[in-house]
């Protein structure tokens, strides 16, 4: 929010799944499915966890660099990291194109659970997909909510 305004916050947990099972190290497949109006992503070695309500879609974005003035307010070094970078950077209205066309797809089959760059489905990177990073990530998204998801 870089607005005057003080304003809500809504943070929304992402899980991310190595893919393990396409080395053959191990056949076990993490799943999303909506179960009871309340979709669940189910993992081996995290159990299985639910965000209750109807027709959701989880799935997550990268903007790219944005020329939003995002990590201005981090000191000197990072302001003119910044500075340098902004001759690179998208308009903030190009880093939201794939968020808005997320949200408006009509066509939600295959976007449960995915990673999207420039409006495509993407592999995350290799850290991302670290199961314990996701249980951390989750866990830490639950204390800042303020919100517990049941299992």
């Amino acid at each position: 929010n870089r607005g005057p305004d003080a304003a809500e916050l809504h943070l929304l947990p992402t899980a991310w799944f190595r893919n393990t099972w396409s080395w053959g190290s191990d056949d076990r497949r993490p799943s999303i499915r909506i179960e009871d109006g309340a979709l669940v992503a189910e993992h081996h070695s995290l159990g299985a966890r639910r965000l209750e309500g109807s027709g959701t879609v989880c799935s997550c974005f990268h903007p790219g660099l944005v020329a939003s003035g995002f990590n201005r307010n981090n000191g000197p070094l990072m302001n003119l990291a910044m500075t340098l970078l902004w001759p690179v950077s998208r308009s903030v209205e190009k880093g939201a194109e794939t968020l808005v066309w997320l949200a408006r797809t009509a066509n939600v089959e295959g976007m449960n659970g995915g990673y999207f760059v420039d409006m495509e489905r993407r592999q995350p990177s290799p850290q991302a997909q670290e199961a314990e990073t996701a249980r951390r990530l989750w866990d830490i998204s639950e204390r800042q909510c303020g919100q517990h998801w049941p299992s």
